[in-house]
């Protein structure tokens, strides 16, 4: 706080899949919402994330906006003894499936703003998991703008409310050709998640092309048995620059210890802070 910064609380995660059976019982939610509120108010942070992911059914949905609007009566209490401003904001993956499941109406009116997950998409097959538009050569059609597209124009969401996720990771791809699925059998096709810090320094010596569409970068091993399709500090630039010029609110990263070099240096970081210079 003495330096300016707001520190919020994350809940859930990717592994985490206890909301549905916390919310399913009042006791529960009643607790889950009181402790949380508490939490934040005792140890005067500036509100919470929360990060309920995994599949979601249209009944659980139901629950995450009974929590969402729980919370939002909450913080606004602890705003009024505290005298500012409380965030309660989410993180959503990209895709109707999730998000259809979801009221529109809390999305805009009980959220400060949220965090798209534009990352982690079709993985399961050689390819960039993270595109802004679809490769026209791409059969899975993936790029994340059409996501923005529906948050903003079919629910309403402004583009103030949203933030857009870069992925300081990759996938490692060995004997997969590209866009191939990789088969469950045998152990030649195989993937690997790797950080920034590690994919910089392996594929010094790759071969590199940059996907202007897509935004991302692929890099290739000399004996053409590896790719890793992925962000570099180009692609991490791009993207962060097209967010900003239309006027979302701004972008995130999962996560910061993946770009932290050895001597020090952050280059993804520097980047996306490149397309947003200090006043």
């Amino acid at each position: 706080h003495q330096n300016g910064a707001k520190i919020l609380i994350s809940l859930g995660g990717g592994s985490f899949e206890l909301f549905p059976q916390i919310c399913g019982s009042q006791k529960s939610f009643n607790r889950l919402v009181a402790g949380i509120a508490h939490f934040v108010d005792l140890n005067d942070y500036d509100g919470a994330d929360l990060d309920w992911e995994g599949e979601i059914t249209s009944e659980q949905g139901v629950l995450w906006g009974n929590l969402v609007k729980a919370l939002r009566v909450e913080f606004n209490k602890i705003e009024i003894s505290k005298k500012r401003k409380l965030y309660l904001i989410t993180a959503l993956p990209t895709g109707t499936w999730f998000t259809g499941k979801l009221d529109p109406t809390v999305l805009r009116s009980d959220l400060d703003f949220i965090n798209l997950m534009a990352y982690d998409a079709g993985m399961e097959s050689l390819g960039y998991h993270a595109a802004l538009e679809p490769a026209p050569e791409d059969p899975r059609k993936i790029g994340f703008v059409k996501t923005l597209q529906y948050l903003t124009e079919e629910l309403q969401i402004p583009k103030q409310k949203i933030c857009v996720g870069m992925p300081f990771y990759a996938y490692s791809y060995e004997n997969v050709a590209r866009y191939e699925p990789i088969s469950k059998e045998g152990s030649l096709k195989r993937r690997f998640e790797k950080s920034w810090s590690e994919i910089s320094v392996l594929t010094k010596d790759w071969k590199r092309d940059y996907d202007p569409v897509t935004r991302g970068a692929w890099f290739t091993s000399p004996d053409g048995k590896t790719v890793i399709p992925a962000d570099d500090p180009q692609s991490i630039r791009e993207k962060t620059t097209w967010i900003k010029e239309n006027g979302y609110r701004g972008v995130f990263c999962w996560a910061m210890h993946h770009d932290v070099m050895l001597d020090g240096s952050a280059p993804l970081t520097e980047a996306m802070d490149m397309a947003f210079p200090k006043k």
